[in-house]
């Protein structure tokens, strides 16, 4: 097909939904959903996008035009004026090219940063929302739930279970699935608000299944899924609901850390655990430092944990790490077992590690002697994770997923 022909056929085929065209907008940091209406006789785009509560109910209105060469596809432009204007200097394409088109979809590509921008056939009750200013309070109403919600939980079956955690503020989410058989499989991506409910930038891994969408009603003030064509509601916990030693050392949950009871104060640490850290923390004030956190890093993939030390010297003004290297075992039932290696003194941190290792043989000793189960602690603010001793159980001891010092 010759230019001429092909821009033809784009026309056409861009003309071919007189209520308009809801809009997904993948870019290199995110995706922005929206609703477009295309005016081909006045060569007008009203465009709505989802980058504030304003942009949701207050249109752009800009000229467009579309043209085609012998290099390049036909190509739907959109002049100044457009709410695209906000985005270029931060890489979004004003300038598409068409890609292809499947059903009531069309597929365009940008020119420039190659940003991916999705056409898909409005109906009327859709366009509605958008033009009577209905979806700013589809939003408000969405995210308003989501502050209520800590842990969010999907059972697809018996043996699936994911855990689902949506940030309104930042528009992401993380998810754990964890299958008995197939393991845990962890995904993250950043999302926009749709007519529809919450669309994924990268789907959720329900093990087997890609979720894009989760789907917002309205009526019964949830949030449900659709898999295979079942619809698998939302539940609610305010507690995560998958087994810490499924998910330490594993994507998102490498770390795992513990602040001294001067500088922070961690509910759930045993007198007899206590007792072994001040001990810890004496000898390095002797020496003329602080302890200030213990950070268990962890890798489950090849069941390695750098154990990093992080201390000052007594005026606050200098931080130092040091690094213990251990491998570890982690049985069925979800019990550790730790074994300390040769520290590496060549590096930095190692030396580091070295040079305070008579200091901190309270702590280091302990973790490779014997076995240690870890569990769920609840707390007013948030799940921490408790490590307790088979061997000895006066000792245990709680700490955060994540680092106090990086």
């Amino acid at each position: 097909m010759d230019p001429a022909e092909q821009l033809a056929a784009f026309k056409t085929t861009l003309s071919s939904s007189p209520e308009g065209w809801t809009t997904l907008l993948k870019t290199k940091d995110g995706i922005i959903s929206g609703f477009i209406k295309l005016d081909t006789v006045a060569k007008e785009a009203t465009l709505y996008m989802d980058l504030d509560d304003e942009t949701l109910t207050t249109p752009s209105k800009s000229k467009f035009s579309m043209q085609t060469t012998q290099v390049t596809n036909p190509t739907l432009s959109f002049e100044e004026g457009s709410q695209l204007d906000s985005l270029e200097k931060a890489g979004v394409d004003k300038e598409f090219a068409y890609q292809y088109s499947k059903g009531d979809t069309i597929m365009l590509l940008g020119n420039r940063y190659s940003n991916e921008l999705k056409l898909i056939k409005a109906s009327a009750p859709t366009a509605l929302v958008f033009t009577s200013g209905q979806m700013a309070g589809i939003k408000s109403n969405i995210s308003d739930y989501l502050y209520s919600t800590v842990y969010m939980v999907l059972k697809k079956d018996a043996a699936t279970t994911t855990q689902i955690s949506i940030n309104p503020i930042s528009k992401a989410y993380t998810s754990n699935s964890l299958n008995t058989t197939k393991g845990i499989k962890f995904s993250t991506s950043d999302y926009t608000y749709t007519s529809r409910g919450i669309y994924f930038r990268n789907p959720i891994l329900i093990n087997d299944k890609a979720v894009y969408e989760v789907l917002w009603d309205a009526q019964g003030e949830k949030l449900y899924v659709e898999i295979d064509g079942a619809r698998l509601d939302i539940q609610l916990s305010d507690i995560p609901v998958i087994a810490p030693q499924y998910l330490l050392g594993t994507v998102g949950y490498f770390q795992y850390s513990l602040g001294s009871p001067y500088f922070i104060d961690l509910p759930g640490w045993s007198p007899a655990f206590t007792e072994l850290w001040l001990t810890a923390d004496d000898g390095l004030y002797e020496s003329g430092f602080n302890l200030y956190s213990v950070e268990f890093n962890m890798n489950d993939a090849d069941k390695t944990m750098d154990l990093k030390v992080y201390f000052y010297n007594l005026s606050l003004t200098s931080v130092y790490q040091g690094t213990y290297r251990y491998s570890y075992t982690k049985s069925a039932n979800g019990t550790f077992k730790f074994t300390q290696l040769p520290t590496n003194t060549e590096t930095n941190t190692g030396g580091n590690a070295d040079y305070i290792s008579a200091e901190m043989q309270p702590i280091t000793d302990l973790i490779q002697t014997g076995s240690y189960t870890l569990n769920y602690y609840d707390t007013a603010t948030g799940a921490l994770g408790q490590f307790k001793s088979v061997e000895t159980p006066s000792i245990y001891f709680t700490g955060i997923f994540g680092s106090y010092s990086e």
